[in-house]
């Protein structure tokens, strides 16, 4: 899930805060963990649509270079008018992944007294801009979509693990406004 994704992503790098080349070395792992499995899914996948289509029957079955290049480099299409998720279906994910990945890598070569709060002042932000202006494009629908809410929720749970289960007077003041905020917002969207 998106929410253990931001829960471990801090969790395990808690101490990669404004390291020397730790963005890197961030990124690099993490390309070298998903990407060689996933292009290798990606590439079966595409042979099937090309000399098997019809038992490619998950979802969409046309040879269509814009998609299959999208789901290579974790791109949200737009197949005839429609969004698609990636050549293998469940790729949706990674593409949310590798957002997340960028901005937590930025946030890492930041302190972490900077790098946290930016990254929650980033998505929520995008968030807001998802609601107020409904993108169609497939890449900004992905890029200011709720779920990143989600990987928040992570990265908070993250940070009251980290301090024993217990949080400030100030951080439960605020936990609670936002949550009486969303709470109030999910009864207008």
């Amino acid at each position: 899930s998106v929410t253990f994704s931001g829960f471990i992503m801090l969790y395990v790098h808690k101490g990669d805060f404004n390291k020397p080349g730790a963005p890197a070395r961030f990124m690099f792992r993490r390309i070298c963990r998903i990407v060689p499995i996933y292009w290798l899914l990606t590439t079966a996948a595409v042979a099937l649509l090309i000399f098997a289509p019809h038992l490619y029957t998950l979802h969409y079955n046309k040879l269509d270079l814009g998609w299959i290049v999208g789901s290579y480099l974790f791109v949200p299409t737009t197949v005839e008018g429609q969004s698609m998720t990636p050549v293998v279906t469940v790729g949706w994910t990674l593409n949310y992944e590798m957002l997340f990945y960028v901005v937590f890598a930025g946030a890492l070569a930041l302190p972490r007294a900077k790098g946290l709060p930016a990254v929650f002042l980033v998505f929520c932000c995008a968030v807001v801009a998802g609601i107020l202006f409904d993108p169609s494009n497939p890449w900004l629908a992905l890029a200011t979509s709720w779920l990143l809410l989600d990987f928040l929720v992570g990265l908070a749970i993250a940070c009251w693990v980290e301090n024993g289960g217990s949080v400030s007077t100030r951080t439960r003041i605020l936990l609670l406004s936002i949550g009486m905020a969303w709470l109030t917002a999910t009864a207008f969207w």
